[in-house]
């Protein structure tokens, strides 16, 4: 842990409605942190609570705490199908500040257990859907003549598609969102010079340079491009 958590802060969090346990996030956990940085929290909660995102501001600072009950954090957060699962990345780096039974200890063992594992290995399957896909994505981007207010979202969504894609078939949990270009430089350079210049331009250049991004991925894995999911035997 990087920084001390203020007792005035600690105790708001603790006074929380069915807190069972408190784990310290975020960049002032880790030491990245500037003065205007949040102070970032996962609650926690008893079983018979219900689970609730909650914000506030102490002198200027805010204050962000994600409230979750086992079952919940079981079902959603300890999961190895979100590529882009910040949670989990909370639960497996996170400082334990307070566990009343025992309970958030064994959640950031598991929660360490599949960070550490990485994404699972893709099947054929897996990458033959993601295959069709994509060439669905070619084809939708092609098929614009104007861009409207749907095309720009086409746009984005299939930039997204594209990073998430790249992610799975490196086996590596998706960055937050800020650190996504310098996190894909460090993996593959040439992958992110395509990706700064699509993420970059706009207009129908952007759409032109999000297929030579997909085409460049497709190429790399070698996933076929053909719109027909790989044959699956029973």
């Amino acid at each position: 842990m990087n920084e001390t958590i203020p007792k005035n802060i600690l105790e708001q969090v603790t006074a929380i409605e069915g807190c069972e346990g408190i784990m310290f996030t975020g960049s002032r956990q880790q030491g990245t942190a500037t003065k205007e940085s949040d102070w970032d929290f996962y609650v926690l909660l008893e079983d018979d609570q219900k689970s609730f995102r909650k914000t506030w501001v102490l002198e200027g600072i805010f204050i962000e705490v994600f409230c979750n009950t086992l079952d919940s954090i079981n079902t959603n957060e300890l999961v190895t199908t979100k590529i882009s699962n910040p949670a989990l990345r909370m639960l497996a780096t996170g400082y334990i500040a307070l566990d009343k039974k025992g309970r958030l200890k064994e959640i950031q063992d598991h929660a360490r257990q599949i960070y550490e594992a990485g994404p699972p290995v893709l099947t054929d399957e897996d990458k033959g859907h993601i295959g069709y896909m994509l060439r669905n994505i070619i084809d939708d981007l092609n098929s614009l003549d104007k861009l409207s207010v749907l095309g720009y979202h086409l746009q984005n969504t299939a930039l997204v598609t594209a990073i998430e894609s790249f992610y799975k078939f490196e086996r590596k949990w998706m960055a937050k969102p800020r650190y996504i270009e310098d996190d894909i430089q460090q993996i593959d350079q040439k992958w992110a010079d395509l990706f700064f210049r699509a993420n970059t331009i706009t207009g129908k250049e952007k759409g032109e340079a999000i297929i030579g991004l997909i085409t460049s991925l497709a190429t790399n894995y070698d996933i076929p491009l053909t719109g027909e999911v790989f044959q699956v035997r029973a």
